[in-house]
Order: structure tokens, then sequence, then C-alpha cells
């Protein structure tokens, strides 16, 4: 089957990733030009080619697209010896075959020719009625004589032109172009010019060339009977990749039916739901991620998650695509969950006067013991905590929400109900302590912003020359051998591939290396504090906290009191810490951060583990994949339960956490890392303290003390100049 395609819904792609950009619903043909160029990613590659397989198989005509795949011949081969799913080559058409004196080129099977250089002997009218003559300016640079030595031969061309023997395409680069009319006389081969665009590629109008009497030109071989016509137009004509043979995607009834007899070990069912996951996530790039799952309420029904970075109800556009789909769909934004968590914490504010919190110790050593199994069998489970409070039936509304008090360990889920087509439920319970599933992501919080203290402060923002984010400067001490330094959180200042490097031990950087940290961002030199000195990120184990920590030296705008921007009553001066297990129960912390500034809250578990689930890049370390894990964080709830208060949220990474003590001075507890849903979740002091060497941070209490001399001296001579002369005898 042949077919003709409008201009305006046909795409070229350069790279893989332009797939993403191309939708279904405005596309008729793709081409993808030199898909085994070096830069392009193996793996992902390999992911796109089935998708589009799967895009050129689709049985609505509505979401089919025609994929024509344009690479060298050799290098087609090398690649399907090199994989074993190669039906996207199944049909292979040879335009033409390098030549060489060994290999000479076969005229008595091809009627196109494409010409290198400016040689036309090998040309025989009647056997090749193309030729295209490529790189009218030389291959790599403009060259003089090239473009010459071509000239020189048009006149024998143009003679087989308009006597109907023969159709020419010639290609030169738009800018070389220029140079070539500017600088010779035009001939009548380049008169009608055609300015090719990105993805403009078809339909090309080629204006008829006028017939004269010219005689032949002996350079030709004339062998066969002349060309019936001119070429008048240019279309790309191209036979449906879909294979009658080769089943389509099967639909959601038929999918179904396969779930339900399958015995939910066989590859069969997800390959199948791989495909549509993938299909359904190159319809946007709006969608991140999809998954296949079945419903904890309907077993035999598949579902499938589509994680998007907007609303669903404000992309109108998507919920049409997906609805046209036929397939059953759960959308969900990246960075959005269920009110079950906030309407938990509503009911316990509302019941916590009349009752008492049982202790939660027991419940982190089963947290400890059972945290690496339930990460590494449920792939989107992001956080693990205890409570004492448990949450049921909240899929029910809202009327039959019930919270009691009630000891349980609480799961974290992006979507809860929706499982993983190859995991299992969650146990019912945990060395007989119940599980509480609720939707929840731990997310690190960096985020832009502008605001400038000097000299600088504790809650100030900060940033460095390897990141894109800002986060928050969370204290200083004195180290023994950079001097004085500050305190934050390492992925503030160092890339993701930094922390991967830095997994499992401390690194210490020289000065010509280093990542240079500024406050409040890049884009002055005076803005720069100082170099990263060292950083530690681990994640922890069942005795030990996990830690995210970055000292970086203080060259800049030297601290000179431990005040914080905009909150005249608060101050860390005392540099003093102090351990969770020191606390009582209920004790009310706070945090400033550059973007929350002052919050208040409350401890809610000591023993949580968390982890950033991600939807992009993965790194490896040996044979793991690298996830950002912490164990035996510190779970703070905001002191209100409104859901729009939030204990820290994006930017306020690296603050430090405090409590104070029975003389209302500020005592350091921890610092914050991220968040989980509207709690904050904080790296134990103790833990930093430990892996920094760190004794105790900066004490300003003698700078506060000399400021009060200073204004006492100030006052003290106003009065004395204010004094009359006799009294002063």
């Amino acid at each position: 089957m042949s077919e003709k395609y409008p201009l305006d819904r046909c795409f070229e792609m350069k790279t893989v990733d332009d797939w993403n950009s191309i939708d279904p619903n405005e596309t008729d043909l793709v081409l993808f030009t030199e898909p085994f160029a070096e830069q392009q990613n193996e793996s992902r590659l390999h992911r796109i080619f089935q998708s589009m397989l799967d895009s050129c198989k689709m049985p609505s005509k509505e979401f089919r697209i025609d994929i024509v795949i344009v690479s060298e011949n050799l290098k087609v081969n090398q690649w399907k010896e090199n994989h074993d799913d190669n039906e996207i080559f199944k049909n292979v058409i040879e335009l033409f075959m390098p030549t060489d004196e060994n290999n000479p080129l076969n005229l008595e099977k091809r009627n196109f020719l494409a010409i290198l250089r400016p040689v036309t002997e090998q040309v025989r009218l009647g056997k090749v009625s193309v030729i295209t003559l490529t790189n009218l300016q030389a291959k790599y640079k403009y060259n003089t004589s090239f473009v010459e030595a071509w000239l020189n031969k048009f006149d024998i061309i143009y003679a087989a032109v308009i006597k109907g023997l023969l159709n020419v395409i010639v290609t030169c680069e738009s800018s070389f172009f220029e140079k070539v009319v500017e600088n010779y006389t035009t001939h009548a081969l380049l008169n009608h010019i055609i300015q090719l665009q990105d993805k403009a590629f078809v339909n090309v109008a080629v204006k008829e060339e006028p017939v004269s009497s010219t005689p032949e030109n002996p350079s030709f071989s004339n062998t066969g009977a002349p060309a019936e016509k001119v070429l008048k137009t240019v279309d790309v004509r191209v036979n449906k990749l879909r294979v009658t043979a080769q089943p389509s995607m099967i639909d959601q009834k038929e999918l179904n039916m396969m779930w339900k007899r399958t015995d939910k070990n066989k590859h069969e069912i997800y390959e199948e739901c791989e495909r549509i996951s993938k299909f359904i996530e190159n319809m946007s790039s709006s969608i991140v991620h999809v998954w296949p799952a079945y419903d904890t309420n309907a077993n035999d029904d598949i579902v499938f998650v589509v994680i998007t970075t907007k609303d669903i109800d404000d992309d109108l556009q998507v919920k049409d695509k997906l609805e046209k789909t036929g397939y059953n769909v759960f959308v969900t934004r990246v960075d959005s969950c269920s009110k079950e968590s906030e309407q938990v914490l509503q009911k316990v504010d509302q019941l916590e006067t009349n009752q008492c919190f049982s202790k939660l110790e027991d419940l982190g050593s089963v947290i400890n013991k059972h945290s690496d199994r339930l990460l590494r069998n449920h792939q989107y489970l992001s956080a693990i905590s205890g409570s004492n409070v448990r949450s049921e039936r909240f899929s029910l509304g809202q009327s039959e929400h019930f919270v009691s008090f009630q000891s349980c360990i609480v799961l974290y889920v992006i979507a809860k109900g929706k499982i993983p087509l190859h995991e299992n439920k969650f146990e019912d319970n945990l060395d007989g302590i119940p599980v509480d599933v609720r939707e929840g992501i731990f997310q690190r919080t960096i985020l832009p912003s502008e605001r400038y203290s000097k000299p600088v402060k504790m809650g100030c923002q900060i940033t460095s020359n390897r990141t894109q984010s800002f986060g928050t400067l969370g204290g200083f001490f004195y180290h023994e051998d950079f001097g004085l330094c500050g305190v934050t959180c390492a992925h503030v200042v160092l890339d993701e591939a930094m922390i991967h490097d830095l997994r499992g031990e401390k690194k210490v950087w020289s000065r010509e290396e280093s990542p240079m940290v500024f406050h409040p961002n890049t884009t002055q030199d005076e803005y720069k504090l100082g170099p990263v000195k060292e950083a530690v990120y681990r994640t922890g184990s069942e005795d030990s906290s996990g830690i995210d920590i970055a000292v970086f030296k203080i060259e800049g705008a030297t601290p000179d009191s431990g005040f914080f921007p905009e909150e005249p009553e608060m101050c860390f001066e005392t540099g003093r810490t102090l351990g969770t297990s020191d606390l009582k129960k209920k004790t009310p912390v706070f945090k400033y951060g550059r973007t929350t500034a002052l919050t208040r809250g409350y401890i809610e578990f000591e023993n949580t583990t968390v982890r950033m689930i991600k939807f992009e890049r993965k790194y490896t370390l040996g044979s793991n994949e690298y996830t950002f894990l912490l164990k035996n964080q510190i779970e703070v709830r905001p002191e209100s339960s409104l859901c729009t208060q939030l204990f820290n949220d994006f930017g306020d990474s690296g603050a430090f956490v405090f409590v104070k003590d029975s003389d209302n001075q500020l005592v350091c507890i921890g610092i914050c890392v991220g968040k989980l849903n509207t709690n904050g979740v904080v790296i134990p002091i103790t833990a930093v303290k430990g892996d920094l060497g760190i004794t105790k941070f900066c004490d300003f209490r003698l700078n506060r003390l000399c400021e009060k001399i200073k204004e006492m001296d100030k006052k003290l001579d106003t009065i004395l100049v204010r004094l009359p002369s006799n009294s002063m005898q």
C-alpha cells in the first residue's frame, strides 16, 4: 500500500529523544535519519525502536504512524546481528550500495544513483533515471575547486535533463549555496531552489524543465530507452510497516482475559503491557512514566498508572488521548498524593487532647529489620515510617474514613491500591505490627530563588557552580584543617553524578577540583562563599542514620552572629546540639529555611526510611541501581494540620532544626533533607557530627557580648558629651 502524506503531518527525527515530542494525533509519517550515530544511547534506541514498531501496528489509524529509517546498510546489519528483536528491520529497501574497484555499481538492478564526486561517466541513460549530486560544496567545508568541477559537468547533465532522459537532485548546505550563487554564473540546473526545513522532507515540488533539441552529449552512454517523462514531483511513498501477519497491541478486554488466565509468572503478559506502557508514555512530553498494575479492588483488571507533570484536568489534550486508547488508566501528578495523610493529621489533632501516645521505639527496630527487603521487592515504595494512629476505609469517602489510636508501620507509595504486575501485595503486618498503606512520596527540597545577606547568615540561600538548584545554609563551625566552614546538604551543592560517586564514603576535594559555593546565586563573582572541602553520603544501616552532608570553607561574607534573616528574635549562638533520645514527646521543634522561613512542628517518628523515586536517568554502582536512600531519619509533622501548612518545602534542604532548652536558647537536633507529603524529613545532628568530626558549632555569644559592650560605650560617650563641663570635676 502506498500513500501520499500531507507536509504538515510529516516529521524528521535527528535523535532518539525527538520521538517523545511526536504526537500520534498530528503525525502520519516520521523519518529517522542516522539512528546509529555514536552519540545515541543503545538501550534507549532499542526501546524507541520497539515503541516505533508498536505505533506502526496500532489498529486505529488515528494513532498509527508510518516510519522510514534511513541508515547505512552495514550499520543496520550490525544492529541486527547484536539484537534479537529485528522486526522493525524486516523489510529493508537498499537504495544503493557502496562501490569501489572491487565492488562496482550494478546498474542492471538500480535506477537511482547518488554521486559523491564530480564524475558522470558511470551514469548510463536508460538504466539510471534519477541521480543525486550530493554535497555540491564538498563534504566538510566549502571547496572552490570542488564546486568548479561540478559546474563544469552541469552542461553535460543538463543536456540529458531537457531530453527527458534524466532527473537530477542537487543538494547543498544553504550558506554554501549562497557562495556558489554569489561567485559563479547561475546555471539552469540551479534555477529551481527548494529550501528544506528540519521537518519538511516530503512532497517537494520540482519545476519541469523545458525540452529542447540540444544534441546528446557523448559523455553519457545511452544503453536503453529514454525515460518516459521529466520528474515533476518528488513524493515520499512509503509502504505501511504494519505487517498483517503480526498481531497489533491487544485491547483492554483481551488484556484482562490474558491476565486472568495466566499464572502471573509468565513473561508474555509483562511484555505486552510494557509495549502498551511505552506507547502511552510517548503520547506526550508531560507524561514522565507509565507502569502496568493490578487493582487491589479488582485483581483481574489491569490498569496503567500514568505519572504526569501536570494535573490531568488542566491538560485536556492528553486526557482526550488517554481516553481514546481504550485502556484503563490511573493518572497522577508526579508530586501529588491523596489527602489521606492530611486528613489523618486533622483527625489526630481533634482526638489528641483525650488520648496518650504509646511509645514508638519498638517500631524502629522492626522497620530496620524489614526495610531492605521491602524496598527491594516494591519498586514504588517511597518511605517507611511509624505512627501511633492507623487509617482505615479512606477509599470509601470522608464520612467512612476511620482513624484509631493504634501503633502501626506506615508504607508510603505513589499510587495506593495500584500494584505493579510483577509484585505481590504488602503483608498485613510485620512481626505482629499492623501495616497501614498511604500515598506519599519523598522529595529532596531544593528550589531556585533570590535573597542576599551580607554578612552571610544561617538560613540564607546558597547554590554552587555544579548544580541548577538552591538550598539553605545550615550553620557554621571551625574545622581544624579548613578553618571557618559552613554546613548544608550534599545534594544542594553537588550534582547527581557526584553524589553517586560519593556513595558510601567521605570525599575530600582540593581547591582546583572543588565545587564553588555561592550566595545567593552564581551571577556575580562577589557572591562566592568558598569551595566545598568535604562531603558524605551514606544510606545508613539498622543501627545508624543515613546522612547527606557537605562542608564548605567560608572565604567571603564572613558571618558575625547566630541570627537568621528577617527573624530578629531567632538566634542560634550557643552552638549546642542534642540527640532526639534526650527529648520529651511532643517537644516543639523549629527551623528556618530560605523558602518557608520560620516553621514549627513536632517529632512524629525517629526511624523513618525514605527513598527518592526518579523516573529519569539512573546511575549504577557495581550491579546495584543507584537511588537516593536514607535510613533512620527524623520525621517532623507541622504544627498545623492544615493541608497548606508544610514544615519545610523546596529550597529548605540544609536548614538546621532546633528545640529550645530551659533557658529558651536554640539547640540543634538535625538538618532538613527533604519532605514526605507535609512532613519534614531531618538528618539527626548526632550522625552528622560523628561523620564530620564536629565537636561544636560556632559560639557567637562572645561576638554578641562585644557588640553589647560597643553599644554601651557609645551610649556612655553620648551621656558624657551631654554633661556640663563642671560636673566632670
